[in-house]
């Protein structure tokens, strides 16, 4: 699925004139757009149609909105699920809840923008371009796509090589198998995937983000675990994917998992782009000395990190700095 031409959109409201005004928004757009004014009615076009996007509110008569996007997701996975909801403040309420359950792509909120609307089409478009390239896809593709994703963000140019190359030494060091260092390797060009799901504005937000802002932000993991898994990614690169910012103390994001809980892959990753991070400069900081992210990291001994593999990726550190 590569273009707009074969995308099919569900909505699912019980507003009638609401639905009547879906029409005008794609009015023109090659988007085939289906209307359902019930949950029943709307599963009723899934045993007929692919169906590629759908939209649905969350009150209705009957089965819910987030109970039906729910189902969704556990029947016909592949479909894009954005939850419409009136409440302005609801995404930020029910973000950690609804999207693991329902994988949500976006909440919007009612009143709807015909430019917000649009919006989530062109991205979800965007997104299942994305997961249609990554099924099957070479390692030379894989690491096409994450210079694109990196792309959108003008501070990270470089950052998923950077990541692998010391993530590999770290896996290295570690004498971990052959194919499990070559999915560190694509899971380290995929770890902020879910980034092409975040408006431009807040990857380039210069000074540090507000609370509701970072909240935003910490939905990337899922989502890029949900591009990865509709791609039939490996669970490494899965793992890798969803976990690379959980911390060894559990008090990460997105799911709060600790200790060993936290597969080792990730754990490696996220040490890599915390390193990364540190020693390249960001909106909101300059870059630090390798002496002082080597000090900032032993603060993070036991708290953000695992202690055992933080010592070995110390000792690789500056076995690669002395060395060149």
């Amino acid at each position: 699925m590569t273009d707009a031409g074969s995308i099919r959109v569900l909505f699912v409201d019980d507003d009638p004139d609401d639905l009547n005004a879906i029409d005008a928004v794609f009015s023109g757009r090659n988007v085939t757009v289906i209307k359902a004014s019930s949950a029943e009615e709307a599963f009723s076009f899934f045993d007929s149609n692919r169906i590629d996007i759908i939209f649905s509110i969350n009150l209705m008569q009957g089965m819910s909105g987030i109970q039906l996007l729910e189902r969704v997701k556990e029947q016909y996975p592949d479909t894009i699920r954005i939850l419409m909801t009136p409440k302005a403040d609801m995404y930020l309420e029910l973000q950690l809840d609804v999207i693991n359950r329902c994988e949500l792509f976006h909440i919007i909120t009612k009143p709807w923008k015909e430019e917000s609307l649009q919006k989530s089409v062109d991205d979800a478009i965007k997104r299942l371009q994305i997961t249609a390239v990554l099924k099957n896809a070479e390692e030379p593709a894989l690491h096409d796509i994450a210079q694109s994703i990196e792309q959108k963000d003008a501070y990270t140019e470089g950052h998923c090589e950077r990541i692998s190359r010391y993530a590999l030494l770290l896996a290295d060091a570690l004498e971990l198998p052959e194919e499990m260092k070559r999915e560190i390797k694509i899971g380290s060009w995929l770890h902020d995937c879910g980034k092409i799901d975040l408006p431009a504005s807040l990857l380039n937000f210069e000074g540090q983000l507000d609370e509701n802002q970072f909240k935003i932000v910490e939905m990337h993991p899922l989502w890029g675990a949900d591009i990865a898994l509709q791609a039939g990614l490996s669970e490494t690169v899965i793992n890798i994917i969803r976990f690379h910012h959980e911390r060894f103390d559990g008090s990460g994001y997105p799911e709060g998992i600790k200790g060993n809980e936290i597969p080792i892959e990730a754990r490696i990753v996220g040490m890599a782009e915390t390193y990364d991070i540190m020693t390249s400069r960001r909106p909101y900081k300059e870059a630090v000395s390798y002496k002082e992210a080597v000090d900032r990291l032993t603060g993070m001994r036991g708290n953000k990190f695992d202690p055992e593999l933080l010592d070995i990726f110390l000792q690789v550190l500056e076995k690669e700095r002395t060395s060149t």
